[in-house]
């Protein structure tokens, strides 16, 4: 009984499919963090520069 149970579980592969999605998307996001984190700096700096230059 508990052997059909533990076999069943590992040809059951419907939960890979959704760990990997999920990994994926854990990838996508931190790259987006890592990119603003990186730039959101530098947009930073170039606004304050553009609205300094800019007449009162």
């Amino acid at each position: 009984m508990m052997s059909k149970r533990i076999a069943r579980f590992v040809k059951d592969k419907s939960g890979v499919t959704a760990i990997e999605y999920g990994l994926i998307a854990l990838l996508v996001a931190v790259g987006i963090i890592a990119s603003v984190t990186l730039l959101g700096d530098n947009v930073s700096a170039m606004f304050n520069t553009v609205a300094s230059s800019m007449p009162d």
